[in-house]
């Protein structure tokens, strides 16, 4: 990741209903409540607009942002989604306009002093790119990570929850259960497996990733051991910690 100058992000990573959006909802309000000015950017795109095609027309919109300001770094996160061995051309798209919709996140993060909150950051990103790619040379990976802009502070928390919960809260939830079912079948196992591989992976790579950029603090909360509230305090602690 490259540098850029005083700013700080903190993103959620981990299984889909594990409490990424609870706990960043709750830190923001947390943040806020001690004078430190936070914003949930991809919360608010995600869960709090209008509706759908207001939802997708402002991800384009700021992907095609980084595609006409950033065009080099831009062309090469293209390239390297397409060495992520996607399952069809549709998941290849969805990611390609998320990750450049990040792009532009995050550098916007650093032209900021608010905390930048990220439910849904670059290490989600490659969650969704391991849950849907196959045999992903991790080198690959690396790379996508090197081409968005690096925080002062970057905190990345990684929330830890079962497999077999996740499935029951997205069956729940009605939402992204049929598609993990879809990539079980296709794979032979089944959905819960396929979540906890995947989370492990993620987790193996935000490690690495943080012994070789010193920037990143990692940070994990297993949901079965601690409360929504205890998570929000813990997170919080962390953030204010390196903003003094």
């Amino acid at each position: 990741m490259t540098k850029s100058s005083s700013s700080a992000v903190i993103e959620f990573a981990g299984n889909p209903a594990s409490g990424k959006s609870t706990i960043a909802r709750g830190l923001e309000d947390d943040l806020t409540a001690t004078a430190l000015p936070a914003n949930n950017r991809t919360y608010s795109v995600t869960h709090q607009t209008e509706s759908d095609l207001t939802r997708y027309g402002i991800i384009i919109k700021l992907a095609l942002i980084a595609l006409i300001r950033h065009p080099i770094q831009s062309t090469k996160i293209l390239w390297l989604l397409c060495r992520t061995n996607q399952r069809s051309y549709v998941d290849l798209l969805k990611l390609s306009v998320y990750a450049l919709y990040l792009r532009t996140i995050y550098s916007r993060s650093s032209a900021t002093t608010e905390i930048e909150i990220l439910d849904q950051g670059l290490f989600q990103l490659l969650w969704s790119i391991l849950l849907t790619g196959s045999d992903c040379d991790r080198t690959v990976l690396y790379r996508l990570l090197d081409q968005f802009p690096s925080p002062t502070t970057h905190i990345v928390v990684f929330v830890e929850t079962d497999g077999t919960k996740v499935v029951s809260r997205l069956q729940q939830r009605n939402t992204n259960e049929s598609r993990l079912e879809e990539i079980a079948r296709d794979r032979d196992t089944n959905a819960a497996e396929i979540c906890d591989e995947v989370a492990g992976k993620v987790a193996r790579i935000i490690e690495t990733f943080s012994r070789r950029d010193c920037s990143i603090c990692t940070l994990t909360i297993d949901t079965e051991d601690a409360t929504v509230d205890e998570a929000i305090q813990a997170v919080s602690e962390e953030v204010t910690r390196y903003q003094r």
